[in-house]
């Protein structure tokens, strides 16, 4: 499952080509069904602010702060790993299954 936020960062690669690419962070269905899991849309009885990830934020007990993701847009299911830039080298998590 892919949570992919509004945010973006630039990506370099090798050969000096720029471009940005969307903040997105997946976990398995397994762990995206976890009933610990929040989709936060307020915060203290008010709405969330823009800092905290208005208009939704992924709130993942147990992981990353990372795994958090702000600025929610969309929420996808996979059949196969998901990788990135952000998961495949920046923000790798490896647990023991």
């Amino acid at each position: 499952v892919v949570f992919w936020g509004t945010d973006k960062g630039e990506i370099k690669r090798a050969d000096d080509v720029k471009f940005t690419q969307n903040f997105a962070r997946s976990m398995s269905l397994a762990d995206a069904l976890d009933p610990k899991n929040i989709l936060c849309y307020e915060m203290n009885g008010t709405g969330l602010p823009a800092d905290n990830g208005f208009p939704l934020r992924l709130i993942a007990p147990g992981w990353y702060g990372i795994a958090n993701v702000k600025w929610l847009k969309r929420i996808e299911v996979r059949d196969q790993r998901f990788v990135n830039q952000f998961m495949g080298r920046d923000y790798v998590t490896l647990r023991e299954e």
